[in-house]
């Protein structure tokens, strides 16, 4: 008979800190094996015996595992057994344990499949869906997915392989209810299809994205000037930006990813590196002739703190309170963070708490869960929390974009549109354009992406824009008073856009 798991066996990850802030001097000696440690932990494992739980020898040197530490009077990273986290804390009462938490991308959810066999059915033979692009060149790496039943989510997907195709097997046979094709890392724009019949080396045609045409924040805000954000530093936490692209210049560049022991720097991911290349790219990409889809603040200078894994998943509070310290140290102005969490979370609101105090201010995206609460850290209140909108026409009338069309439409003008995925809630600051939006991808390119993760750098650079004209605000010392001027600043540059509080806050940056 195997022996049942001991409960008290059973580790977990903590944040740990001080009990106001995220430095002192009581997290110097967390590390340090202590007689009075070792002494309460075996009382509490020998008083848990009366519960039919075998009592662990532990010895005399016993000290707390710490996995990670930020610096010797910083956050610790640790792993503790129920019975070690009431030991700490009683032995270290100015110390707190702050579970581990983990962030994700903010990006727009696309079509997912619940289920891949209808009831009753077996998986048809895979039909070949064949994605090109204009040239009838194939397209690699495109995502399609296949709904049989929409409502239900009954279909499949596959992503393109060097020949551009695509294989599903399709339990309801041919008739699907939604064909949709996500290219946004390609170049090339996606492509939705309602109602089709599908065959074997069915074609899916897609456009490219043109630099020289009209995307929605092109729409609305008129061209940068070069100089536009000179002087103003923004850090994005973020999947990691492309240093090398021609229209992006990165200062600095650095990893937080304790998992992986910070190895490497400041560069793209190899999963999902895209998206922090797109981020920093409406902040600051260049201004170029011929391409209306440059940064709001050009002439900004870019930090990359990479806190998402090289190989994919999500980002940690652990990591993320260490980047935005890196970011406060290295005299960043503001922080784009296009990234959320629902679950409430002390490690990371006390390092905005910090940064805020010491004259640094953090914008979010709030979250892409439609008409959800907003996320964290959108929604505490020393943060710039962005929505997002859409305007209809920005975008190909075939493409993905059309499936974040909803209500409620604008007041001011019927084209535009809350988007679909959007959260919402009263502790929204603003909004912005996050539907089809054209920017930097890695490797020189570029491509549209939707999603609070795109309206929130978009604001994050109209404020570099309009704070780089204000030197008295830059000249303020570092300190609480300059991240009020700050965000005293935004207010003063949002402008009704037609639609209800909870989903513009104080409106719309121009």
């Amino acid at each position: 008979m195997t022996k049942p798991p001991n409960r008290q066996d059973y580790k977990s990850q903590y944040v740990l800190l001080p009990m106001r802030g995220t430095h002192s001097t009581s997290m110097t000696h967390l590390n340090v094996a202590t007689p009075a440690f070792s002494k309460t932990l075996r009382a509490r494992l020998k008083a848990s015996s009366v519960d039919g739980i075998a009592s662990v020898s532990v010895p005399n040197s016993r000290a707390i595992n710490i996995i990670h530490s930020a610096s010797s009077t910083g956050a610790k990273l640790a792993e503790l057994t129920p019975q070690e986290l009431a030991t700490l804390r009683v032995q270290e009462p100015a110390v707190r344990a702050v579970p581990l938490v983990t962030y994700h991308l903010t990006r727009t959810p696309r079509l997912a499949v619940a289920s891949r066999a209808a009831r009753g059915g077996n998986p048809q033979k895979p039909l070949r869906i064949k994605v090109v692009d204009q040239l009838g060149m194939p397209v690699v790496g495109a995502l399609v997915v296949g709904l049989n039943d929409a409502e239900q989510k009954v279909g499949d997907d596959a992503t393109t392989n060097k020949h551009g195709e695509a294989r599903l097997r399709l339990s309801g046979g041919p008739d699907v209810e939604v064909l949709a094709v996500y290219a946004d890392v390609t170049g090339c724009w996606g492509d939705v299809r309602h109602n089709v019949r599908l065959r074997d080396g069915y074609v899916v045609m897609l456009s490219a994205v043109d630099l020289a045409m009209d995307d929605f924040v092109s729409v609305l805000y008129s061209s940068p000037k070069i100089g536009d954000g000179a002087g103003v530093v923004v850090g994005v936490i973020d999947t990691g930006v492309d240093s090398a692209h021609p229209d992006l210049k990165v200062k600095h560049s650095r990893a937080f990813v304790s998992a992986e022991g910070d190895a490497g720097d400041g560069s793209p991911a190899s999963i999902e590196g895209e998206h922090g290349t797109h981020v920093a790219g409406l902040i600051a990409g260049a201004v170029r002739a011929a391409n209306r889809h440059s940064g709001r603040a050009p002439a900004a200078t870019l930090n990359s703190y990479r806190v998402f894994p090289d190989g994919g998943g999500n980002a940690t509070n652990y990591d993320i309170l260490r980047a935005i310290e890196a970011a406060v140290a290295d005299g960043c102005d503001l922080i784009n963070l296009s990234l959320g969490t629902a679950t409430p979370d002390e490690a990371v609101r006390d390092a905005i708490r910090e940064a805020f105090d010491l004259g640094t201010v953090c914008v979010a995206a709030a979250g892409n869960d439609g008409r959800e609460d907003l996320l964290f850290p959108a929604r505490w209140s020393e943060v710039i929390s962005i929505t997002a909108i859409g305007q209809k026409g920005t975008y190909p009338a075939s493409s993905v974009e059309t499936l974040d069309e909803a209500a409620p439409y604008s007041r001011l003008d019927k084209k535009r549109f809350a988007a679909r995925f959007t959260n919402i809630g009263p502790e929204v600051t603003a909004t912005a354009p996050g539907v089809g939006v054209v920017s930097t991808l890695p490797g020189g390119g570029y491509g549209a992406m939707s999603g609070t993760s795109m309206a929130c750098p978009v604001a994050s650079g109209m404020l570099a824009a309009a704070l780089a004209r204000q030197p008295n605000i830059l000249a303020l010392p570092r300190g609480q008073r300059r991240s009020v001027e700050i965000q005293r600043l935004f207010f003063t540059m949002c402008n009704p856009a037609g639609f209800s509080k909870e989903f513009e806050g104080q409106g719309l940056p121009r």
